[in-house]
């Protein structure tokens, strides 16, 4: 999950197993992200493979599940175990970039990028594993304003405008493609509870989430595009 070495602990893996509920959210998130993903796809700290599972339900050839942090990793691996064609690698994109470069139709960040300190450097990174025309996926934890004491403890440097996805993909060569927010119900229940109120998700909360508000936010933002959200959904192209 981390953009760090193969020997560090990621400290947030309670928050990760809680997650796991969301399946409706990552559901709603791999439609969004559909018609980017390629037939060999590089998902950066793929964490205990939640999104991982949604991905293998694609038709997906190869998919490089890439995870540094050593407590996540027995997690991940029995999540994918049933799944041939996942390819996990103990392993940050920058060290595993010699076997990647130029390998992957899509390279995927869900929940990742807002870790990595040095986010340029990353999306060179990216931008070297890509093919010519890949995509570049990103979700990240949206707004300055929305950043609370739950995203401070479980790691997060930022969280994002969508001026800045285009500014940043622009400086490493990447051409912007898709942009939006997303879940802006959720952005107003976060400040709520999270930013004001100093709360943090919890397996009864992510799941009665999952259950009423995503699908109500879901339908709703098929019928008009938020000018804010609790995330951001952004896609670029390698030229």
């Amino acid at each position: 999950m981390l953009g760090l070495s193969s020997c560090s602990d990621y400290e947030g893996k309670e928050s990760l197993v809680a997650l796991q509920e969301g399946r409706q959210y990552y559901q709603w998130l791999l439609e969004e992200f559909r018609g980017y993903l390629g037939k060999v796809v590089a998902e950066v700290g793929a964490g205990v493979g939640t999104f991982s599972r949604a991905l293998l339900q694609e038709k997906i050839e190869t998919l490089w599940a890439l995870e540094p942090a050593r407590n996540l990793l027995p997690s991940l691996q029995e999540n994918l175990a049933a799944f041939p064609q996942a390819k996990i690698l103990p392993l940050t994109l920058e060290q595993a970039l010699p076997n990647l470069a130029e390998q992957c139709h899509t390279v995927l960040y869900v929940n990742v990028l807002e870790h990595i300190a040095d986010h340029e450097k990353e999306l060179l990174l990216a931008r070297q594993a890509l093919r010519p025309q890949g995509f570049l996926c990103l979700f990240v934890p949206a707004l300055p304003m929305l950043y609370s004491r739950f995203d401070r403890k479980i790691g997060h440097v930022r969280r994002y405008r969508k001026r800045e996805l285009f500014q940043l993909a622009e400086s490493v060569g990447l051409v912007p493609t898709k942009a939006k927010y997303v879940d802006w119900i959720g952005a107003v229940l976060w400040y709520g509870g999270m930013v004001l109120a100093g709360a943090e998700p919890t397996v009864t909360m992510v799941r009665l989430y999952d259950r009423w508000i995503v699908p109500l936010t879901k339908n709703l933002e098929k019928m008009f595009s938020p000018p804010f959200g609790k995330n951001l959904l952004f896609v670029a192209q390698k030229p």
